[in-house]
């Protein structure tokens, strides 16, 4: 029985997460395409569908949403520039200062 429990708030947290992506990349847009100052989060709850109420168990505030928005840009520029080390890497070693 316990493991049915698990197995059912795994699914809810992973049902969360990924909701919890999906504002943010609609709020990049919209901030993006409104500018900072006129984005409000009832514009960003009903471009999701979602009432307010809702958007702010996710967010408890709109400067929580911008800031996890540049925490997922930094990570992102982190995992361009791991992978670009990668490539840089593989090269064979005459070919890595050939640009010099």
């Amino acid at each position: 029985m316990n493991d049915e429990k698990n197995n059912t708030t795994g699914y809810y947290a992973k049902k969360s997460f990924e909701r919890k992506q999906a504002i943010l990349k609609k709020a990049k847009k919209m901030i993006l395409f409104k500018g900072f100052y006129r984005t409000t989060m009832k514009d960003i709850a009903n471009d999701n569908n979602i009432s307010r109420q809702m958007l702010y168990k996710y967010f408890p505030s709109f400067n929580h949403l911008v800031f996890e928005i540049q925490i997922d840009n930094v990570k992102l520029k982190m995992l361009f520039f791991a992978k670009l080390k990668m490539l840089f890497l593989s090269f064979p070693p005459h070919h890595k200062y050939s640009y010099l």
